[in-house]
């Protein structure tokens, strides 16, 4: 099976992005690692599944968009020695909203 990792980016709803990770956990938790960025969400707003928080006074001021905001994540995962680990990434926004069911699976299997 192929290793994916999936990046979700958040800031400032954490509910959210919680729901999203609880959902992916749910649902493809065993084909997939899960990644919470902050991209400069208030301390008190940020998710119970933080991984990486962008935090610098610029990026809490004006927010990591996409493009940023996933190289930030990437770079954290090559910094981490982790990238190499993965044949895949799925990059999600915290909106992101998902059938009940598994969706990395599927893709997975397109690429086989």
């Amino acid at each position: 099976m192929k290793k994916v990792a999936t990046l979700i980016l958040n800031r400032n709803l954490p509910a959210v992005t919680d729901r999203l990770y609880d959902h992916l956990l749910k649902y493809d938790g065993e084909s997939t690692d899960l990644f919470v960025i902050e991209a400069g969400s208030d301390a008190n707003n940020l998710s119970k599944y933080t991984t990486w928080y962008a935090k610098s006074e610029e990026i809490i001021k004006n927010g990591l968009r996409y493009g940023r905001g996933m190289n930030f994540g990437l770079s954290a995962l090559y910094r981490d020695g982790k990238f190499k680990d993965y044949d895949a990434f799925f990059l999600l926004t915290n909106d992101t909203e998902l059938e009940d069911r598994s969706i990395i699976e599927p893709m997975l299997d397109i690429l086989e």
